[in-house]
């Protein structure tokens, strides 16, 4: 697989280990110093890099559905952060995690405990400690989260399996369905759900 680095190295990446070493070698060299260039100023070139050489990279790739719903979220966090004036900084961490807080479920269609092996997967591969907790927390209710880790819950629980917005009620519909089986995980979805209907009802 060919990619195009932040700046303009042409190089391939033809397995999974191959794409963990560009991920950590890539963010050690960008250190924020590279700005947006891709088609819209949510999507550069180096977080797209980091996306497609994971999920598509990896031998047991995600579905097409997952990456839609993970560009989804991103682009939620990123226009979220942008609207109510957060740090350039903070603004390209949430939309990072947003693009790679469902990459748990590489070799693990099911997604159980996705969150946890998500962020250890990225943790072994340079992402920093804030990222990976967030994308640890996100499929499970914690007390007192920061504002981060509610508004990756509130991004996640509101963009479909598409990667559209539909509002965490509806999309909470769909989730009941698909967990029926599994009611620890569905009530940490439900305690979440209960935390964001507080906090963020317009959202619902």
């Amino acid at each position: 697989m060919q990619f195009t680095t932040p700046d303009m190295r042409e190089i391939t990446i033809s397995d999974k280990s191959e794409a963990c070493d560009f991920i950590k070698d890539s963010c050690k060299e960008c250190n924020r110093k590279y700005e947006c260039t891709g088609e819209n100023a949510a999507f550069c070139n180096h977080m797209k890099n980091i996306l497609v050489a994971k999920y598509g990279a990896a031998e047991g790739c995600l579905k097409e559905s997952r990456i839609r719903h993970s560009m989804g979220v991103a682009n939620f966090l990123f226009a979220y952060a942008k609207s109510h004036d957060w740090s350039k900084e903070e603004t390209e961490d949430l939309y990072l995690t947003g693009l790679l807080h469902d990459i748990g479920y590489i070799d693990n269609p099911k997604g159980t405990d996705h969150g946890r092996l998500g962020a250890e997967i990225l943790k072994r591969n340079g992402l920093n400690a804030e990222i990976c907790e967030l994308i640890s927390c996100h499929g499970r209710f914690i007390e007192n989260p920061s504002r981060k880790q509610a508004l990756l819950w509130l991004a996640d629980l509101c963009v479909n399996r598409d990667g559209d917005y539909i509002g965490y009620q509806k999309r909470y519909e769909s989730i009941k369905e698909r967990y029926k089986n599994d009611p620890e995980r569905l009530f940490q979805v439900y305690r979440i759900l209960e935390y964001l209907q507080i906090h963020f009802s317009e959202y619902r």
